[in-house]
């Protein structure tokens, strides 16, 4: 049932809105990935969507104190009340209805060894300084989770570009084989993977993708550090 709950809520965020039956503004309902952020002067939660749109949370918002640490990332269910005025740093108050914490991993060093387990990619992105995938676990219990290991980072001379081979992992738990249907998210700080590089990082990731036989896929994405 946790598991149908979680499926449920995640095919939500690919939809715009829903409305009340009296069809209040106020009462419509987005959902989104974001991060926990602490805004210069002022005491109050704030969170960043990953399209950029922040916002100031009301008081009602139902959501513990202890998932709003700056850098946390979420999966939020939450209400937009009104614009913000001009001049204000942050684009609109807000109540948060429902939030969970994303699992949040580092992007391991090289010579770190892992398992070779299949994964479905279903989506990726980049959005402030994470890299976040959906997936769905293959064969594996989703209560295993994938791991990001950085195999090789060079810098291309003539062009000046950074290029990192990564492969992402999941490790093999034959004692979990359940239903692989639900996905989840996770997401890899790049920051830390990359914290002396200023200029873009042509990612090059690689995995056995559990659609295709387990044959090995790669994806590319390019991480802009400022």
């Amino acid at each position: 049932m946790k598991t149908l709950s979680l499926f449920l809520l995640l095919a939500l965020a690919t939809a715009a809105c829903r409305e009340d039956t009296n069809g209040d503004d106020h009462e419509k309902y987005f959902i989104a990935t974001a991060t926990a952020i602490a805004l210069p002067g002022r005491d109050v939660p704030c969170i960043a969507l990953d399209d950029n749109d922040t916002l100031l949370l009301v008081a009602a918002s139902a959501v513990a104190d202890s998932l709003l640490e700056p850098g946390s990332r979420l999966l939020v269910n939450y209400t937009l009340l009104e614009r913000a005025s001009p001049g204000e740093p942050f684009h609109y108050h807000a109540r948060v209805n429902t939030a969970r914490r994303i699992a949040t991993l580092p992007v391991d060093s090289p010579g770190e060894s892992h398992g070779e387990a299949l994964l479905v990619v279903e989506n990726y992105w980049i959005a402030r300084g994470f890299l976040t995938f959906k997936y769905r676990p293959g064969a594996l219990a989703p209560a295993t989770l994938p791991r990001l290991s950085l195999l090789a980072s060079t810098l291309d001379e003539q062009t000046g570009e950074w290029i990192a081979r990564l492969a992402l992992h999941r490790e093999a738990s034959r004692e979990d084989l359940v239903d692989a249907s639900t996905a989840d998210l996770v997401s890899f700080s790049l920051r830390d993977a990359f914290p002396a590089i200023e200029v873009p990082v042509k990612l090059r990731i690689s995995y056995r993708d559990d659609e295709k036989g387990g044959e090995m896929t790669a994806i590319e994405i390019t991480f802009h550090p400022v």
